[in-house]
């Protein structure tokens, strides 16, 4: 994972990202594994859309018809 050094300046001094870097270099993930991780998220995600659309769609609609 690339994170600028401006950003690192930015926040805390960088403490909290470069933690969190030297915690990916130490899990050592291949770029195999960090893709199949975020194509897993990327379906969770999807899957999250279409179940909030069913419910919305199934949702009874008030109506406003005053005479």
């Amino acid at each position: 994972m690339l994170i600028p050094r401006v950003i690192l300046a930015r926040h805390n001094r960088g403490k909290v990202l470069r933690d969190m870097r030297d915690k990916l270099v130490e899990n050592d993930w291949k770029r195999e594994d960090i893709f199949k991780a975020f194509m897993k998220t990327q379906k969770w995600e999807q899957y999250k859309r279409q179940e909030t659309m069913n419910v919305v769609s199934r949702k009874p609609r008030i109506r406003d018809n005053i005479d």
